[in-house]
């Protein structure tokens, strides 16, 4: 996340010493950046400094928002520029679109209703007892 926010200062201060400010809202690239340096330490910071201070289930969705991370990261660099980033539309577009396939595949055909579930609570945690 502080690369992020290193990358886009640099970014900043060359706009901002060659008057061009304005390609932060009005170009792809300035507003894909900026959706990208509001998610990652959304994403990052929570597992880096927070891991025991917030719960694993909001860790989890915070994580999600790789999603956006990823989508926002196709359209920052166009294709017509590699070497020099233009390979994050297919490198990242390709991720996140086998991922969402994993994730699609996984919740139609990989999970079950356990009819009858027993848990119990013992004095190191709960015990959980299902036929399978």
């Amino acid at each position: 996340a502080f690369d992020v926010w290193l990358h886009t200062a640099f970014h900043l201060l060359r706009w901002l010493s060659q008057e061009n400010i304005r390609l932060l809202w009005t170009t792809a690239t300035g507003i894909t950046g900026l959706v990208t340096m509001a998610v990652t330490p959304l994403v990052a910071f929570p597992m880096m400094y927070w891991k025991g201070g917030i719960r694993y289930e909001v860790r989890k969705r915070l994580h999600y928002l790789f999603y956006v991370f990823a989508v926002a990261m196709c359209f920052h660099v166009p294709p017509s520029g590699v070497p020099n980033g233009g390979f994050l539309p297919f490198v990242l577009g390709g991720s996140v679109v086998l991922y969402a396939l994993d994730a699609f595949y996984v919740s139609l055909f990989m999970t079950e209703r356990i009819e009858t579930t027993e848990f119990h609570v013992l004095s190191t945690g709960v015990r959980i007892s299902m036929p399978v």
